[in-house]
């Protein structure tokens, strides 16, 4: 295996809807993070998002496919990106959903759907 070579800090987000092939280093976790645009477009609909807070000791992961490729879907990425930035400190989902929600009514989403999944890592609680 390659050795992770991103350093993540606390209150950071790493990945997005760009192409990125790299290993995070995140304590007690071994993470690699991949996705690729499709047809070389330079943004795509597929969103991988890792963020780490609460000292280092909580990590979330999200997983998103939204409907359609390219530069169109762009902007719900970047929408789903900000989202995950503005509910970094919190262990509670409900205004992360509440924010889901927001982004599908506001009409961003142009093919109809997304897809998503968010996953929560405790080092404490594991």
């Amino acid at each position: 295996m390659v050795e992770p070579r991103h350093e993540m800090h606390c209150a950071e987000v790493f990945g997005g809807n760009e192409l990125v092939d790299e290993g995070v280093e995140i304590p007690d976790l071994d993470v690699w993070v991949f996705s690729r645009p499709c047809g070389g477009n330079r943004e795509g609909g597929d969103v991988v998002l890792l963020s780490r807070c609460g000292e280092g000791k909580v990590v979330k992961a999200y997983l998103a496919d939204v409907a359609g490729h390219g530069e169109r879907v762009a902007p719900v990425a970047r929408a789903l990106r900000d989202l995950v930035k503005a509910n970094l400190g919190t262990h509670e989902h409900e205004s992360f959903l509440r924010g889901l929600n927001e982004v599908a009514e506001s009409g961003i989403l142009s093919e109809g759907f997304a897809t998503m999944v968010a996953a929560l890592y405790d080092r404490e609680r594991s």
